[in-house]
C-alpha cells in the first residue's frame, strides 16, 4: 500500500507521516520489513536441521495437499507441538542469536517473526518429501558407464545438498577455500565436512536415503535404479564413503554461496 505524506505515522506517534518519520523513511522501513519476512520464511530451506521431524506432521504431510492454501497451512502449523516449535524456532534463536536478533529487528514484531518462520518450516517441510529424483541426475546414471561406477558420485547426482548442509556451514567451508587456494578444494571440503558434521548430519544422511530407497525402482529408468539402490547399501556398510558423500554434498552446495556473494 502507498504511503501519503498525510497519512498516520506507522511508528505510532499519532502524527502524520509529514509531520514525524517521513515518506522516505516510511517506505524504506517497509522495504526492510518486507525483506525480513522473505529471509524468515526461507530459514527452514537455508536450514535444513530446523525442518519438521515430528511423527505427527510426518503422517500429515504424507497427505497435505499440493496447493498450499491458508487453511492447510494452519492444519499443518497445528500437527506441531510446543517441544517441535521450540526445536525449530528456538533451536535457531540459540545457534543464532546475532542474526536472529537483526532479522527481528527489522521484521519488527517477533511473535509475527515466530510464526513467519513456523509457516515457511511447514512448506520447506512438504516440499522436501514430495521432491522427486532428480530427472537429470537420473538420466546422466542412465547413460553414463562412468557415473554408474562411483556410488559416491551416483548418490551425490540425484540428492540435494540443501537437504543436508546449513548456508552458513557452507559458507564456513567457501571461507576455508578462499585461504588455502581452489587447487585444493577437495582436500579441503573433505576436512571441512568432517570437522562440520555432527550426529544430526549422519542421521540426516540416512533419512535421505531412505527416502531415496522407497522411490526405487524409477520407472523408465533400469540402470540409474539399480545403481542407486546398489549405492544404498554400499553407504550402509562402507563409513568412507558415508564421509566422502558428506564432502562431495558440501562442495556441491558452495554455487549458493558464491551466488549470494555476487548478488
Amino acid at each position: 500500500m502507498k504511503v501519503g505524506r498525510n497519512d498516520a505515522c506507522p511508528c505510532g506517534s499519532g502524527l502524520k507521516v509529514k509531520r514525524c518519520c517521513g515518506v522516505d523513511a516510511v517506505r524504506s522501513r517497509s522495504r526492510q520489513a518486507h525483506e525480513a519476512a522473505a529471509e524468515l520464511f526461507d530459514l527452514a530451506y537455508l536450514f535444513p536441521r530446523y525442518r519438521p521431524v515430528s511423527v505427527e506432521f510426518e503422517d500429515w504431510a504424507r497427505t497435505a495437499p499440493e496447493d498450499f492454501s491458508r487453511e492447510a497451512l494452519e492444519d499443518g502449523l497445528a500437527q506441531l507441538d510446543a517441544a517441535e516449535r521450540d526445536r525449530i524456532v528456538g533451536g535457531f534463536q540459540r545457534e543464532y542469536p546475532g542474526p536472529w536478533a537483526s532479522v527481528v529487528a527489522d521484521f519488527g514484531e517477533e511473535s509475527l517473526a515466530v510464526e513467519m518462520v513456523l509457516a515457511g518450516a511447514v512448506v520447506a517441510g512438504v516440499s522436501e518429501r514430495r521432491q522427486p529424483i532428480d530427472v537429470e541426475g537420473l538420466d546422466v546414471l542412465e547413460h553414463d558407464a562412468e557415473a554408474r561406477a562411483d556410488p559416491v558420485n551416483a548418490l551425490a547426482l540425484v540428492f540435494d545438498c540443501h537437504d543436508l548442509w546449513s548456508v552458513i556451514e557452507s559458507g564456513i567451508a567457501a571461507q576455508a577455500v578462499d585461504r588455502v587456494g581452489f587447487d585444493a578444494a577437495d582436500v579441503v571440503f573433505a576436512a571441512e565436512a568432517e570437522r562440520l558434521a555432527t550426529t544430526w548430519h549422519h542421521d540426516r544422511l540416512g533419512v535421505l536415503v531412505d527416502r531415496l530407497r522407497a522411490q526405487l525402482p524409477v520407472p523408465g529408468y533400469p540402470l540409474a535404479s539399480e545403481t542407486l539402490e546398489r549405492a544404498c547399501e554400499w553407504l550402509d556398510s562402507d563409513h568412507m564413503r558415508r564421509r566422502r558423500l558428506l564432502a562431495e554434498l558440501l562442495l556441491d552446495s558452495l554455487p549458493r554461496v558464491l551466488l549470494a556473494a555476487a548478488a
